[in-house]
């Protein structure tokens, strides 16, 4: 039997989750959706269901229709919860988000770019926890494909360029899954 892949997106107030989901059909994403989220609706939220074109698998294992990854319920309300700041103490650095700039204690001043400043901010509201890759890709480049994907790693290979100085702090690679921008005292 054939396997389609589908990606479930979850609307709550400004907020936006996102999952890859495996299944039969459309209809069968939202259910599997919808179980993942389990309270969402108390929330106000919204699912919606597309399937990603091109890509399928034969299959006879009702087991591989599950949600392969994405945000928890939890993830995505805790974003809500996130108040921007305009300036973030990282370790060594100072992350000043209007002026686009990162301070190290020794006075060096780094410029950084809209997609880095953007970048950043997104690793920083979440310290310490696991960001889905996809929701970057969605949030900053407003798409989810192989080359948004490579761009991203770049940018990634940049931020940990920047921090090279405190050898506290770290982006890992969580593996199919997104980063965690570990940053210690937070």
């Amino acid at each position: 039997m054939q396997i389609n892949l589908y990606l479930a997106t979850l609307k709550v107030k400004d907020c936006k989750g996102i999952s890859t989901i495996t299944a039969y059909d459309k209809k069968q994403a939202q259910e599997i959706a919808s179980i993942y989220w389990e309270d969402y609706k108390k929330y106000g939220g919204e699912i919606e269901v597309s399937q990603i074109s091109g890509i399928t698998c034969e299959c006879n294992v009702s087991t591989s229709l599950k949600v392969i990854c994405g945000n928890t319920l939890e993830e995505i309300l805790n974003m809500q919860e996130v108040e921007a700041k305009e300036i973030y103490q990282i370790g060594d650095y100072t992350f000043d988000t209007i002026r686009q700039t990162l301070i190290h204690k020794d006075g060096e001043v780094e410029g950084l770019t809209t997609k880095e400043n953007d970048l950043l901010l997104m690793l920083v509201a979440v310290p310490n926890k696991l960001i889905d890759r996809d929701l970057i890709l969605e949030k900053i480049w407003g798409e989810s494909s192989y080359y948004t994907s490579r761009s991203m790693d770049v940018y990634i290979t940049k931020m940990r360029k920047h921090f090279s100085k405190d050898e506290r702090i770290e982006i890992i690679n969580v593996h199919g899954k997104g980063f965690k921008f570990i940053i210690p005292g937070m």
